[in-house]
């Protein structure tokens, strides 16, 4: 069985009088599209994330890919698993991009 590694980078800012920055589980309200749910002044923008991150989960459910259509129909941009031999990770940001790291000694013994 090949079993295929999608990592990401959650690098989205969070809005709030607390200026919270990034925090444990806060991609969850993406994943999940509830940001509708919390109290935080989110925008435009953050629904748009929302809405990829949902619609890759759910290509991912259904087929073990995250890449296909969105909600809409059209064509997500292409998430390539993971590999010592391909690094790349997707960046939720303002801006979903595919990106390429270098893995360090620690992550290369679990891959």
């Amino acid at each position: 069985m090949n079993i295929k590694n999608y990592c990401y980078k959650f690098d989205v800012p969070i809005p709030g009088w607390d200026n919270p920055g990034k925090f444990h589980s806060v991609d969850l309200w993406f994943w999940f599209e509830t940001l509708a749910k919390c109290w935080r002044p989110f925008t435009g923008v953050h629904y748009d994330i929302a809405r990829k991150m949902c619609d890759y989960l759910c290509n991912y459910i259904k087929c073990g890919n995250p890449n296909g259509t969105d909600l809409c129909g059209e064509e997500l941009p292409e998430w390539k698993p993971y590999s010592t031999k391909n690094p790349q990770f997707m960046e939720f940001t303002t801006n979903c991009t595919l990106k390429e790291i270098k893995p360090d000694k620690l992550s290369e013994q679990y891959l």
